[in-house]
């Protein structure tokens, strides 16, 4: 069988689907290149305009239609923390949002002190439902939040996060983590092994792409930005109908076609829907500000 280097001294079985997969990804590398540059090509990627919300049992919400009236592709829920919590809130809305056909994503907060593989464990055990009933459909990857001091060495934190990341790569599917590059690079630092998972940024920001990454991560992996809370930031959507207190707003970092190609989903948009959406990158491209045109 043949073989990947994972880049750590380890090697995995190469897996036809998910690499080609992830050398289409590679594109957007690129695209964040040319938006950085003077040249023409910088005007061919506008921002990013594909909506998800993230939401937890600090939210005040009944029903998840609003995210469909409003444009929304993906919810991304809290489901456990440590090895104790539950969260009452995706207890409650996980089964909408797959009949609504909103991507769905599930996250761990992750807590410093506690050992990795029981979080991994508690984790996995309040989750795996979702992709024995789906297959993985419309599923996000499962995120790990790291953000957490919680009193114990960067040895420890960063040991225990890589043995819950490996229990839930495992036992459900490849997951991937959630961070500020200011977080992470004071809890965990530069670390081989980051490349090999998907990453999740929080990067509050009105710019057009998140301008600056944890340390090891690249846009290779970086699915989702989290740009913004609404109300508090004017550059964000406002909090959906009918919600109540802040929500946050993320936007998936490449097109609404190459989203629904990486939740594996068939709940592709409509062409009315794929028609606004190609009007809305038109906009954008028009109201960008001219390349540099000195010589």
């Amino acid at each position: 069988m043949n073989q990947i280097p994972l880049g750590n001294g380890n090697l995995r079985p190469f897996h036809p689907a998910w690499d080609r997969r992830n050398h289409e990804l590679k594109f957007w590398d690129k695209i964040v290149a040319a938006r950085k540059s003077s040249s023409p090509e910088a005007m061919l990627v506008p921002r990013p305009t594909v909506k998800i919300v993230d939401i937890s049992h600090w939210n005040t919400i009944t029903t998840l239609q609003p995210l469909v009236d409003e444009g929304y592709v993906g919810v991304i829920m809290k489901a456990t923390e440590s090895t104790w919590f539950y969260d009452g809130l995706f207890e409650k809305l996980w089964k909408q949002a797959l009949d609504l056909k909103l991507g769905l994503g599930v996250y761990h907060f992750f807590r410093s002190h506690v050992d990795g593989n029981a979080q991994g464990k508690w984790f996995v055990d309040h989750v795996k439902f979702l992709w024995d009933r789906t297959g993985g459909v419309g599923l996000m990857p499962p995120w790990i939040d790291v953000e957490t001091v919680d009193n114990v060495s960067m040895a420890v934190r960063r040991n225990n996060l890589l043995l819950c990341a490996q229990y839930v790569s495992k036992n459900l599917t490849l997951p991937g983590f959630y961070s500020s590059p200011y977080m992470w690079n004071s809890l965990i630092g530069d670390v081989p092994w980051i490349g090999q998972y998907w990453q999740w940024i929080a990067q509050w920001s009105g710019i057009d792409w998140p301008s600056l990454l944890p340390i090891g991560w690249s846009f290779d992996r970086c699915r989702v930005w989290q740009n913004g809370v609404a109300p508090k930031h004017s550059w964000v959507p406002p909090v959906p109908a009918g919600w109540g207190g802040e929500v946050d707003q993320n936007l998936y970092l490449g097109t609404a076609d190459s989203y629904y190609q990486w939740i594996h989903s068939s709940a592709q948009p409509s062409l009315e829907e794929r028609v606004k959406d190609l009007e809305r990158r038109v906009t954008a491209l028009e109201q960008a500000p001219p390349p540099d045109a000195t010589v």
